[in-house]
Formats: C-alpha cells, structure tokens, sequence
C-alpha cells in the first residue's frame, strides 16, 4: 500500500475501497465496484510512471472516409457489399479475384500500415510504462499483456446489464481481485528475484 501511495496516491482509495467490499459478502451489487476498481488500477497505474512514449494514432477516420470516397467513387455498391460476378470466379492460379483501381488498394494499404504503426505504438508505450513500473528495467512480454488482460476482463463487469449476472460472478471477481493485488505486490518489487513469483502468478492466472 505504501508503494502505491508513493507512485499513484490517486488510486489508493480504489485500492482500499475494493479490499473492503472484497470483505463483505452482503454488500449489494459489490462486483460492478471491485471490477470497476481493478480496471482503473490496471489502466491508470501505469500511465502515472515514466518514461512516456508520445502516443500516435492512426486516424483511422480520415483513413476509412479516403477508402469510402474512392469506393463509391469507383461505383460500388454504397452498402460496402460486393456483389461478385461469375467472372470473379477462382482461377487456377489462386483466388477469386475483383478488380480494383490502384488508389483504392492503396488507401486501403495505407489503412493497414497505419494501423501496424498504431499497434507497435501502443506496445511501446505500455513496455515504456511497465519497465519503470517494475523496476526491471526490460520486462517479460507476457508481463505486459497479462496486466492488460485483468482491465480487459474487468471491462466486461463494470457496467449494469438488461439481466442480472450469474450468482457466481460475485465470488469469482472476488478471488480474481486478490490474484490481482498479489500480482500488484509482485510487480511492484524492483528486483530481478520477483520473476519467480510472478511466473507462478501468471502460470495461475493462465490456468483460470
């Protein structure tokens, strides 16, 4: 707790506010707070260490509008269905094929190296973050991912529903909560000894 108060004071009571609920088997409604609390802690935790990585999107707006004007440009079908004709069938030499102008195949390539730029910047900037969150200086990859995984998961219990959640989703985030914060523990020790302990955190997270 004090390592968190040091680093990110702003998510203590989050911390806190989860343990407590995790505690109290009557508390109403308490896996939308515990899963809230984990999915900030999982995405806010980092972004509060450096160093930063200048984050790039892709601008996939303008990038989807270029291909959209060209395609209708191009007469196609303005619902995005191509409708192919017995001309398009497979050949001998590999697969059905459409013809297509270069401009629109090259917005569409644009679309897709933008998007590799987008994707490798994102990974940049959560091992630029996860580096100094650790302390040891070059993280495993599956560090990294296995942190994203606990918000992704989360995400998916925070809101309200048309229908109540199954009876055991209470209990799981519970126990999901505590493997959370004993992962938390683990990263937070600046030694190159913790990588025992969070191979068997994450080999336990695996197999859930």
């Amino acid at each position: 707790m004090g390592w968190l108060d040091r680093h990110a004071s702003a998510l203590v009571a989050l911390y806190l506010g989860a343990l407590r609920l995790a505690d109290c088997d009557s508390f109403p409604g308490r896996v939308h707070f515990v899963t809230h609390a984990i999915r900030e802690i999982g995405n806010r935790l980092p972004s509060t260490l450096g160093p930063k990585v200048e984050k790039r999107g892709a601008g996939y707006e303008n990038l989807t509008d270029t291909i959209r004007d060209r395609w209708l440009a191009e007469g196609l079908p303005e619902d995005g269905r191509l409708r192919l004709s017995e001309e398009s069938a497979p050949s001998a030499s590999g697969p059905r094929r459409h013809e297509v102008s270069v401009e629109l195949l090259a917005s569409v390539g644009k679309l897709i190296a933008k998007d590799n730029e987008a994707r490798a910047n994102k990974e940049a900037r959560e091992r630029a973050k996860f580096d100094a969150l650790s302390g040891l200086g070059s993280n495993p990859s599956y560090v990294i991912s296995n942190w994203g995984r606990w918000a992704r998961e989360a995400v998916q219990f925070v809101h309200a529903r048309n229908a109540p959640l199954p009876a055991e989703a209470d209990a799981e985030w519970v126990e999901k909560f505590y493997a959370f914060e004993q992962e938390l523990m683990a990263i937070s020790r600046p030694s190159y000894e913790n990588l025992d302990e969070l191979d068997r955190l994450l080999d336990g997270a695996n197999r859930r």
